[in-house]
């Protein structure tokens, strides 16, 4: 059979209908994967006889009358994420032979609801940077252009989506990993606020503790494909680290009209591309002429240049776990030499040698934002602003460290300040697709909701489609891939 060309959600309603089989879709997703990921390399660990199986038995469950959420749905997942006997290396060399027995929890999840995993998609080394490229894998290509990155770090995850390998992804957001990837690919993803999803099974070099600020989230065709997958990863990890609520809140509103959305088009600390900025405001315009409440929103949320600031040293800090003594002198010397003139790179390098009380006080400043915020979300509901100050990026941009916009040139680190944006107080934030560049590649725009509210978020993103102010759908880009 040839995979068809909808969301998760329909597929998943198709197949309880029975108007499609199981093992066919499966067999289908391998095909598309044997034929076409070669001159993508998403799927990078592939688990293909394992996937047949688990078709056939949920082919057997669907016929007994047996249920599932996902039953039967060609899913994959980011290389980061433990799945029981496949390698988990993120990126790096020496960890190629890790093998884990147990898979994360957020998979057990997606697999006790039926999903089928094909495989694991492709990431940067240490999931860090703007693109797939490591030694062990090797480097992901966007199906839009050779040329292109995906972005980073869900990589693999945006491109297997995209391509019409699988239908969800499970991806994760630390600095904009899944969020840059869905807007870059032109694809929907959510960063769920922080505690929601459980974490454990995504670590390394055998960490057990939750790491900071990351969260675990799916990257679909669609926004209703979000919120299908966070209700399936969401809730507590029962067996160790409890998640912050129980259950998914619902979204404060079904309607556009009774929507009130700040907007932010412009951040103190890095510009973003004019394409981006007027992509963001032709938005905001479109939802006030549905209805919703639209205000400008500078003057009312938190400074951005002082979160922002305050995340990247927590970032700093976050990343620095295991560092020796001869790396730490080497930070503490650099870090001297700055001074006053901090800039993006400078608080994260402070952060990197923080003490902890000094780390304890920058968590207050990252409390009491989260405060700050619940104070705005009393008067509004949702803030949408650029998913990335960019309309995407290319390989030779990714390596050199640098990309321009409006001509500047910017250092790649500081593309991160709209993702720190939410992450800076750990708010939800879903990516949908909006507009096109004169270039043609996609500008996502990014919808930030109230902490632990994360449907609410991905509601107006669902709105916006069913009202044709956005695309409700991100078909699948099929071979000969293009060049933008």
């Amino acid at each position: 059979m040839t995979l068809p060309d909808v969301d998760a959600t329909t597929a998943v309603q198709m197949i309880h209908d029975r108007e499609i089989s199981i093992t066919e879709l499966v067999e289908a997703a391998i095909s598309q994967i044997e034929v076409n990921d070669p001159k993508l390399n998403a799927v990078v660990v592939k688990d293909f006889n394992r996937a047949r199986e688990t078709a056939r038995i949920a082919e057997n469950r669907r016929t007994s009358g047996e249920g599932g959420r996902l039953l039967g749905l060609p899913i994959t997942i980011k290389e980061s994420f433990d799945v029981s006997g496949l390698p988990t290396s993120w990126g790096v060399t020496s960890m190629s032979g890790n093998v884990p027995a147990s898979s994360a929890v957020a998979v057990k999840r997606l697999e006790g609801e039926g999903g089928v995993v094909l495989g694991k998609t492709n990431v940067p080394t240490f999931l860090d940077g703007l693109g797939a490229l490591n030694e062990v894998y090797g480097r992901t290509l966007s199906p839009l252009g050779a040329h292109l990155s995906p972005g980073g770090s869900s990589s693999g995850s945006a491109v297997a989506v995209r391509a019409g390998f699988s239908f969800l992804d499970l991806g994760s957001d630390l600095s904009g990993s899944i969020r840059h990837p869905a807007s870059f690919c032109g694809l929907f993803g959510h960063s769920p606020s922080l505690g929601l999803v459980p974490q454990r099974g995504h670590s390394l070099f055998g960490r057990v503790a939750p790491f900071d600020m990351s969260t675990p989230g799916p990257i679909a065709r669609s926004a209703r494909d979000l919120a299908l997958a966070l209700e399936v990863i969401s809730g507590p990890d029962d067996d160790l680290s409890p998640s912050l609520v129980g259950r998914l809140a619902s979204s404060r509103h079904e309607v556009l009209r009774d929507y009130r959305i700040l907007v932010l088009d412009s951040h103190p600390l890095v510009p973003a591309d004019d394409e981006v900025s007027s992509t963001v405001v032709e938005f905001g315009r479109r939802l006030a002429s549905a209805g919703a409440k639209v205000v400008d929103g500078a003057s009312i949320v938190p400074p951005l240049d002082a979160s922002t600031e305050n995340y990247m040293r927590l970032l700093g800090a976050a990343l620095s776990t295991g560092q020796d003594d001869a790396t730490r002198t080497k930070l503490s010397l650099l870090d001297a030499e700055l001074g006053r003139e901090r800039g993006m790179r400078g608080n994260f390098l402070r952060g990197a040698i923080f003490s902890h009380s000094e780390w304890l006080e920058s968590q207050e400043r990252r409390i009491g934002l989260r405060w700050q915020w619940k104070d705005v979300f009393r008067a509004y509901d949702a803030v949408i602003c650029p998913a990335a100050p960019i309309t995407g990026v290319t390989h030779e941009e990714v390596d050199a460290g640098t990309v321009k916009i409006d001509g500047v040139d910017i250092e790649n680190d500081n593309l991160i300040a709209w993702a720190s944006v939410a992450k800076s107080a750990d708010l939800p934030a879903t990516v949908i697709p909006f507009a096109t560049s004169r270039g043609g590649r996609p500008i996502g725009i990014q919808i930030i909701g109230p902490f632990m509210e994360d449907l609410t978020a991905i509601r107006l993103g669902v709105l916006a489609g069913e009202g044709g102010l956005a695309p409700s759908y991100a078909n699948v880009i099929a071979p000969p891939y293009g060049v933008v």
